[in-house]
């Protein structure tokens, strides 16, 4: 696990430099690398910039299964639903979990992945949020009431 969580590290901090020259790996045009094989990723990040950045690294594990976002920011960010869908997300996701701080765009996001991931088992929505003094849990409840592509999913918030 360790190993894991130092490349998820790495990628996060350098996504967008020239990260490796190890010529296995594709790059786009832009130079960012795909990671093929990738199906667990941790995306710890403690300055949070913005959700197109998530999508961007998603569209780079196309084969990803397992998503754990753990974001620890209080940065209110608009953001909009994309044009697209990584095939990560429609086609191979089962597991995501997201920490939750209370902001619309972190519900934005798990919607997303709601409407979007056909194979999604487990969507689990964390965080510290949940633990304060009577917080308004009436965002949260909105994802029950959203609408899932995955007949299968199981919404847990705790």
């Amino acid at each position: 696990m360790y190993a894991m969580f130092r490349l998820e590290q790495f990628i996060m901090s350098n996504f967008y430099h020239s990260l490796l020259t190890d010529p296995e790996i594709n790059f786009y045009n832009r130079g960012s690398p795909i990671f093929r094989d990738l199906i667990n990723l941790q995306l710890s990040m403690f300055y949070f910039h913005h959700w197109d950045h998530v999508m961007e690294v998603l569209q780079h594990c196309p084969k990803l299964q397992i998503l754990l976002i753990l974001k620890l920011s209080e940065d209110k960010i608009n953001w909009k639903y994309p044009n697209f869908v990584p095939e990560c997300i429609s086609s191979h996701l089962i597991s995501c979990t997201i920490n939750y701080e209370g902001l619309e765009d972190e519900l934005q996001f798990a919607k997303y992945i709601l409407q979007n991931a056909r194979l999604l088992g487990v969507m689990q929505i964390t965080g510290t949020f949940l633990f304060k003094q009577k917080p308004s849990l009436q965002p949260l409840q909105e994802l029950y009431s959203c609408p899932r592509i995955s007949s299968e999913c199981k919404l847990s918030i705790g």
